[in-house]
């Protein structure tokens, strides 16, 4: 009978203190080398002579990534990208909520579960299964992208409008940063406002929540158009509109985890996809009503009237399928409140880093946004109508790129994969961008760059989650939203002041910027890579201890019963030899584990 050797992973608990896992088993491995008599003693302690340095450093990458197929201590628990949505941060403050009442809350340990809808767990929704299809489904799938069509991909089409403000006089005493300011607005305002859009939701319920934000979203697009001042537009087209994004798009991208799991991934890239088709919608309808009526009114009404009709459809026809307790006492709202803004988060390495990049990239995604139509016009000769085109086709990227975003990231790392993108956009702008002068070589340019310019929005839940512990991860989700949205508030307000006329080029320290915004991106990730690669090293570092005195505490007889889970004692040793290099302190040590080539 084979002595089945039980071997205890350290991926459920791994600290620093781990780093000085000791050789005191090294007395004993002598006892057990007779054992493997292909294993030569000599060739344990160093590398044969006859390999070559690249072949040694291939086949120890070769070894990490099939641990990671393995699934031994990985970084992920499973490989499939499960989209972070608002539902996965509901069910995490239902768990800290209830945690904090069980006297079980340990939002400051590090070691605890990642945030279980990452990948499809069993024990999630046992009993009552999504049935991943259906009518009604598919409907509130409908539904959640006709309300990111009437939110996100209104305000994509803000560029033309920003462009007719820029180019026309219309508000006495107004400055070109006043209509940057707008526009920075919205983002800053749908970001920031919706952890308390999720917690009111849980208060009075999604239709109520829904029915608001569509009552605030009419109010602010309408009376925009009667604005006579810069201060009725500040408070009509900036904080209304910003307002209802949050009480729009919060509640019913809650709605589709209820109805998928298998298909979630799918299903969220169908909604999101919204935003694209939202602004091709706009940006060519609002430049073609301005035309044709002279000035930016009926085109605010335009789109008022649309927004209100698609909200109301999107309300009719989702529905949720499972009825969330309401908050009913200031117990309870307290103990919400409290786990969604503990700024404690902010003191974690990981966090400040996803945060930093997020906001950093979403500042040259606005930059970018709100400057092709203007630098089109401006720049290169172009009409309104081409500017306009312009943002249509950068957001027609927009529909293909961010589900391709989803699948690539599920094929080489999130985090490998985030990196690469930020980084082909900084080339993208510097090379393409800074030289072009025609419409024709324009076209190409904005939809590469919108298949590939909304990474920021598709990956900052998912990285974040990647890096907390599930009780963490609602602090951590709200502190990445508030950080990113103060940049965008900012973002276009940046973008005019750093225009110089007296160049040929004005928009050339603009175009600078946003590619630098993307390069400092790409090193804030390296640094986060590094961190995650460190972590993971620990705990394979200590499974592979674990493994080495196991070994050594059995019996010669026991030692040559092998299971199938055998890992030869040569490569155990090779490991620990690989690890106690990698996890050194210095810089070299640092730049070896940021670079290291696995999958993250």
């Amino acid at each position: 009978m084979k002595t089945k050797t039980s071997r205890k992973s350290s991926s459920d608990s791994y600290s620093i203190d781990s780093l000085e896992a000791t050789d005191s088993n090294a007395e004993n491995q002598h006892d057990i080398l007779p054992y493997f008599n292909d294993v030569p003693l000599q060739n344990i302690s160093q590398e044969p002579t006859r390999r070559s340095a690249i072949s040694s450093i291939l086949e120890a990458i070769d070894d990490e990534n099939q641990q990671t197929r393995n699934g031994a201590t990985s970084l992920y628990s499973n490989d499939r990208v499960i989209p972070i949505d608002d539902s996965t941060i509901m069910e995490a403050v239902d768990l800290a909520v209830h945690k904090v009442k069980t006297g079980a809350h340990e939002c400051d340990d590090d070691s605890a579960e990642k945030i279980s809808l990452i990948s499809e767990t069993p024990e999630k929704n046992v009993i009552d299964q999504p049935p991943d299809g259906g009518i009604t489904a598919w409907l509130t799938v409908t539904g959640a992208c006709l309300f990111v069509m009437s939110t996100w991909g209104a305000n994509a089409a803000y560029g033309v409008f920003l462009n007719y403000y820029l180019t026309n006089h219309i508000f006495s005493g107004a400055t070109p940063y006043d209509f940057a300011l707008i526009g920075g607005m919205v983002i800053f305002l749908a970001q920031v406002l919706a952890p308390v859009a999720m917690i009111l939701q849980r208060t009075f319920g999604y239709y109520p929540a829904v029915i608001f934000g569509i009552v605030v979203q009419f109010t602010g697009w309408f009376t925009a158009s009667y604005a006579k001042t810069i201060w009725h537009l500040y408070l009509s087209q900036g904080v209304c509109v910003g307002l209802s994004a949050s009480f729009l798009f919060v509640p019913v991208s809650t709605l589709i985890p209820e109805y998928f799991m298998k298909n979630r991934a799918y299903a969220m890239s169908i909604a999101v996809a919204g935003s694209g088709f939202g602004g091709v919608l706009f940006s060519l309808s609002v430049n073609a009503v301005i035309d044709r009526a002279g000035d930016q009114r009926w085109a605010l009404r335009m789109v008022c009237f649309v927004v209100t009709f698609i909200s109301v459809i999107g309300l009719i026809i989702s529905r949720p399928r499972v009825h969330r307790p309401r908050i009913t006492n200031s117990l309870d709202l307290k103990a919400q409140c409290k786990i969604i803004f503990n700024f404690r988060i902010a003191l974690k390495q990981q966090v400040c880093l996803v945060a930093s990049w997020f906001a950093i990239v979403n500042l040259g995604y606005v930059v970018l946004l709100f400057s092709i139509s203007p630098f089109a016009t401006m720049i290169c000769g172009l009409s309104a109508k081409q500017g306009s085109i312009l943002t249509a086709v950068m957001n027609t990227g927009q529909i293909v790129g961010r589900p391709c975003m989803g699948l690539m990231a599920d094929r080489f790392g999130r985090l490998n994969f985030t990196i690469t993108i930020n980084l082909f956009v900084a080339i993208l702008i510097w090379g393409w961008w800074i030289p072009v002068r025609s419409f024709a070589a324009l076209l190409p340019f904005s939809f590469i760059l919108g298949a590939v310019i909304g990474i920021g929005s598709v990956m900052n839940a998912v990285l974040t989650a990647d890096s907390v512990s599930t009780t963490q991860f609602p602090a951590a989700w709200s502190f990445v939203n508030i950080v990113g949205g103060c940049l965008s508030l900012i973002a276009e307000v940046m973008a005019l002041g750093i225009r110089d006329f007296s160049m040929s080029n004005p928009f050339l320290n603009t175009q600078i910027f946003s590619g630098f915004a993307f390069f400092i991106g790409v090193i804030l990730l390296l640094a986060l890579r590094q961190w995650k690669i460190y972590r993971l090293l620990v705990q394979r570092q200590s499974h592979n201890e674990s493994q080495l005195q196991e070994i050594n505490s059995k019996s010669n007889l026991e030692c040559t019963e092998l299971t199938e889970d055998y890992v030869p004692y040569e490569i155990m040793i090779k490991r620990k030899q690989k690890y106690d290099v990698l996890l050194k302190d210095g810089i070299k040590a640092y730049i070896l584990r940021t670079l290291y080539p696995i999958k993250t």
